[in-house]
């Protein structure tokens, strides 16, 4: 998946979980059901004729916020060799976070994700809002933006690390707190002797596989937020334009 390690709930327990009103909620709040939405989502994905291959769900302790991520095929549309199509998204029924999906890919040889840094949807929960409206705009934006994915792994894969380089995304990704400090030294330690022999390359695709794979330890409502942030960091060759 994109990353929702520590998956705790299946679909049928999801779609039983009952909105409950938060306190400091204003007049304009309406919650979003997690059965709603997810019957929304996939019933778009299947109009589409995308093949859902696989999903996986984090519930919070309350059970008002959840993480998923569908693993797709998408008719006519190749993903990076070694690699599957993956919708994510965020929701939160206690006014935590707003409503996001979220565009990237499944790598096979180690089940880490992939996120691209593209949020596609970020919509607070209000009588305004237009679920239905805001999921199919949403499926739009991600053919269109699953289109890139190929160019970013390959960018990410030719640029390479000096380690001068390297050691100063170590500090930056501590102190823009996107990992604990705790964490900085097992990622350094995965990126130098990796799990997985294929991320051994030295290059910004092998430190993002590494920092994927540290990225589980973390809640999953937060690991999709943290990929997006540490992607955003990682250098691309100089002759692109990395934003």
């Amino acid at each position: 998946m994109i990353s929702v390690c520590n998956n705790n709930a299946r679909l049928e327990e999801i779609q039983q979980v009952e909105v409950r009103r938060p306190e400091r909620a204003g007049r304009v709040w309406r919650g979003i059901s997690h059965k709603i939405l997810t019957e929304t989502i996939i019933a778009d994905m299947l109009r589409r004729n995308w093949s859902i291959k696989a999903m996986a769900f984090s519930l919070s302790k309350d059970q008002a916020d959840l993480a998923g991520a569908f693993d797709i095929e998408i008719p006519n549309l190749d993903a990076p060799e070694g690699q599957m199509f993956s919708l994510g998204f965020l929701t939160s029924n206690m006014m935590r976070k707003p409503l996001k999906f979220v565009v990237g890919t499944k790598v096979f040889i180690c089940n880490n994700g992939m996120a691209t840094g593209e949020i596609i949807l970020k919509r607070k929960h209000t009588f305004r809002f237009n679920l239905g409206f805001e999921v199919t705009d949403a499926l739009n934006q991600y053919g269109e933006r699953a289109r890139l994915i190929n160019h970013t792994v390959e960018q990410l894969k030719e640029r390479s690390l000096p380690a001068t380089e390297y050691e100063r995304l170590l500090v930056k990704t501590g102190r823009d707190k996107i990992l604990p400090w705790s964490r900085i030294g097992q990622l350094d330690e995965e990126y130098q002797h990796p799990t997985f022999a294929d991320h051994n390359e030295r290059t910004s695709w092998g430190l993002y596989n590494a920092f994927t794979h540290i990225v589980k330890k973390s809640p999953p409502m937060s690991q999709m937020d943290q990929m997006n942030k540490f992607r955003a960091l990682l250098p691309l060759p100089k002759t692109v334009n990395s934003n």
